[in-house]
């Protein structure tokens, strides 16, 4: 079902600046295809660490970047979200041991 209907969007700096779903694609479905727009999305850091704001499928949430070399890992405390819907969620998620 994911696969079934393109999702287009507008790409910019590292943002996600709009959504142009197809009119029939099914909530879950398109929810989805935000949450994986949303890891994709960067901001651009002028310091090897940096919070910033970022909107997403979860709302405003401050966004933690460390710069270590090649390597820009990008941190997110879901709780500190703002405009987020609470709710129960099927997707079970763990912590990753910080790199």
């Amino acid at each position: 079902v994911l696969e079934q209907h393109p999702l287009h969007f507008s790409f910019h700096d590292g943002k996600v600046l709009k959504l142009c779903p197809v009119k029939n694609e099914q909530t879950w479905a398109l929810n989805i295809k935000r949450g994986i727009l949303s890891v994709l999305q960067t901001s651009q850091a002028s310091s090897a660490s940096a919070v910033v704001e970022e909107v997403d499928v979860l709302g405003i949430c401050p966004t933690r970047y460390q710069r270590k070399g090649p390597i820009l890992m990008k941190t997110r405390d879901l709780n500190l979200c703002s405009h987020r819907y609470s709710g129960f969620a099927s997707v079970q998620s763990v912590v990753l041991p910080h790199v």
